[in-house]
């Protein structure tokens, strides 16, 4: 994780990673979820001490979720979430 913070900006860079982990039973099989590494950000610009701006970014690596039993090559399910964009408005009366 970095960041950079002044009085009038903000931004912060976040990378995670979740290696392979069991999920649960899938009939008989048991399903696992394959490593997940993501990539989220954000800024913020404060224009004036009432009024603030700020941009986040979910997921910039476009990770899918990939879920397999046994084979990681054979998926039983795959959640593509793509990137997710956040625009925000602060003020303050």
């Amino acid at each position: 994780m970095g960041f950079f913070e002044n009085k009038l900006l903000s931004a912060r860079l976040s990378y995670s990673y979740r290696s392979q982990f069991f999920v649960s039973f899938d009939r008989t099989t048991h399903l696992d979820e394959a490593a997940l590494k993501e990539l989220d950000a954000i800024a913020g610009r404060e224009c004036h001490r009432e009024h603030r701006g700020d941009v986040r970014a979910n997921n910039l690596t476009d990770e899918k979720i990939i879920q397999f039993a046994d084979v990681e090559s054979h998926p039983r399910a795959i959640y593509d979430n793509g990137r997710v964009y956040f625009f925000g408005a602060k003020a303050r009366f």
